[in-house]
Order: C-alpha cells, then structure tokens, then sequence
C-alpha cells in the first residue's frame, strides 16, 4: 500500500491561506482595542468607575476619603446636593 501525497500549495494560490487571513482580520481588530484603550489611559480612576454601571443607592463613590452612596443628598457649607457615578456632585435648588 502507498500513500499519495498532495501538495496544498496550488489550493493556497487560488483560495489563499487561511492563517494569512485571520492574522489580517485580527490585526484590524487589535488595532481598535488599542485605540480603545488610549482612550481609557487617559481617564482617571473615578471617571472609569463611572463608565461603569451603577446602581442609586447602592453603588459607593469616594469623595475626600469618605464613602457615599451614588445619589446620596448631602449638605455642604448650606448648599444641598446630590452626588453622580463619577464623583462629582449637583448642586440642587
């Protein structure tokens, strides 16, 4: 009994190689997830948490060391206001 042996270079010249194919398509794709991730570099902690889902009452923010619930009313120097996902507080009326 002989075993035939085929060459797959003629199948590579009409179809392509497949590896060479994925290697494209998946440099595309690191490409985005890199532009992506300079963007994120760039945010500072409390901004990437807020990008984040977050749940009102439940969800913590950390403002000067103190722990307070997202959409917690606090009172500052007599100005009432609410605090965000991303560390930042509204000023109510």
């Amino acid at each position: 009994m002989f075993k035939l042996k085929l060459s797959t270079k003629p199948l590579k010249r009409v179809l392509g190689d497949p590896q060479a194919a994925t290697i494209k398509r998946l440099r595309k794709r690191v490409k985005e997830i890199n532009a992506v991730a300079d963007e994120y570099k760039k945010l500072s902690d409390t901004k990437l948490k807020a990008n984040s889902v977050s749940i009102v009452g439940y969800s913590t923010v950390n403002l000067n060391g103190q722990d307070y619930k997202v959409g917690e009313v606090i009172d500052i120097n007599g100005k009432r206001g609410r605090i965000l996902a991303d560390g930042s507080i509204v000023e109510l009326n």
